[in-house]
């Protein structure tokens, strides 16, 4: 999106030329987040594109269910919204998967991250 991509160098222009520490945060932060989601799009693309190739390769495991979703609240609870809250709720600690781990916590990830925005 050039749009897009024109705000986050008028953003990052911001973030050089303000002395103000606030909102040099402010700015920062926007940018972070704006990156991660350009990135985390550009992995979808990526992904789908070997998908139709058929270059994908799924490595299926018996993983820890916990272990992943525990995983998958580290990385998103500090993505939230400062009135929003990630929980797990954990009724059974040995639940074991065979997944593909990264497929799985990408998958995931991915809801997670369309639910934020």
């Amino acid at each position: 999106n050039p749009h897009s991509a024109k705000c986050h160098c008028r953003f990052a222009e911001l973030l050089v030329s303000t002395g103000d520490s606030e909102e040099k945060a402010i700015y920062k932060e926007v940018i972070q987040k704006n990156t991660a989601q350009l990135l985390q799009l550009l992995e979808e693309v990526l992904d789908l594109s070997r998908m139709e190739s058929g270059k994908i390769e799924m490595n299926f495991a018996e993983c820890s269910l916990v272990e992943l979703l525990l995983e998958i609240h580290m990385i998103h609870s500090v993505k939230m919204p400062k009135d929003v809250e990630l929980l797990i709720d954990i009724q059974d600690e040995n639940i074991m998967v065979r997944t593909d781990r990264n497929r799985f916590v990408q998958v995931i990830s991915n809801f997670l991250s369309n639910a934020i925005s």
